[in-house]
C-alpha cells in the first residue's frame, strides 16, 4: 500500500478536524440545552394582553434568548374593525360582495 502526497497532506487535516470538532461538540451541546430550556421557559409563560405586537428578551438561568410576542385575539379584533368601518364607508360594495 503506498502513500501519496495527497493521502500525507489529508490525513492529518482530517484528523485535527476530527479533534477539534469532537473539542467543541461539548460546549455546543450545553448551549443547545440551554436555549431549549429557555424555549421552553417562554412558551409556559402567561402573555399579558396589553399589546399586539412588541419585541422582548426573555432571560432564564443566566441565558437570554430575543421574541416576539403577539396577542392574536387583538390582530382579529383590529382587522374586524378596519373591515366594519370599510363596509360603513361603502355601504353599496358590501351587496355587491355577497353571493
Amino acid at each position: 500500500m503506498g502513500f501519496s502526497l495527497e493521502a500525507l497532506i489529508a490525513v492529518p487535516c482530517c484528523l485535527s478536524l476530527l479533534v477539534h470538532a469532537t473539542g467543541l461538540a461539548g460546549p455546543v451541546a450545553g448551549k443547545v440545552k440551554q436555549t431549549g430550556n429557555i424555549a421552553a421557559y417562554s412558551a409556559s409563560r402567561k402573555s399579558e394582553s396589553g399589546y399586539t405586537c412588541r419585541h422582548t428578551t426573555i432571560s432564564h438561568k443566566s441565558s437570554t434568548i430575543p421574541c416576539v410576542e403577539t396577542c392574536p385575539q387583538k390582530v382579529v379584533e383590529v382587522l374586524s374593525l378596519a373591515r366594519d368601518t370599510i363596509r360603513q364607508l361603502n355601504p353599496g360594495q358590501q351587496e355587491s360582495n355577497q353571493p
